[in-house]
């Protein structure tokens, strides 16, 4: 019997087993669809990356021109303030001049340069003088969130510390009672 069995493993592994030829030409079969699947797959995502990165280049503009709009407001604004300082504060009217110059220079330069040039500066410059880059989005992110705050609807002082468990509202002729002092 046990001839009979190994006798049955060795028919079923002749006939499982193919030439090495078969083989090969399976491999190459799926070394192919893998390359062809592999490049399939690179072209879609260049495409996609191709898409997104013209989207945001066209955004990038769009706010561009936007801040340039808003660099000359402030010019003319700095403009204005300098008119009006003239006769009284001729030293102080000519830094405000100075200032509107340079506002109008950086609208002019925003309009002037597209968002990839800008971001190759800005790069160029962070690699160059990269404290100098940090300090400056440090400062630029505390101004951001001062206007922010600053610009806010909802008062800052609305609240105030009463000394009982919870802070309460205080409007202007009322007065709120908290449901339990602190302690009770």
């Amino acid at each position: 019997m046990a001839t009979n069995t190994t006798t049955r493993s060795a028919r079923r592994s002749a006939q499982t087993s193919t030439d090495p030829s078969t083989e090969t030409a399976a491999a190459t079969e799926r070394q192919t669809a893998l390359a062809e699947a592999t490049e399939t797959t690179g072209q879609a995502v260049g495409q996609v990356a191709d898409t997104t990165r013209t989207a945001i280049v066209d955004q990038a503009d769009r706010q561009r021109f936007r801040a340039a709009d808003s660099a000359d407001q402030v010019a003319g604004a700095i403009r204005r303030v300098s008119g009006e300082l003239e006769s009284e504060q001729p030293g102080i009217a000519s830094v405000v001049d100075t200032a509107a110059q340079q506002t109008e220079r950086i609208g002019r330069y925003l309009r002037e340069t597209d968002a990839e040039q800008i971001l190759t500066g800005v790069q160029d410059f962070a690699r160059r003088q990269p404290l100098v880059f940090f300090g400056g989005a440090f400062v630029l992110g505390l101004a951001a969130a001062r206007f922010i705050k600053a610009g806010s609807t909802e008062p800052a002082n609305r609240y105030q510390a009463t000394g009982y468990s919870r802070r309460t509202p205080v409007e202007v002729g009322t007065s709120y009672e908290p449901s339990m002092p602190v302690g009770s």
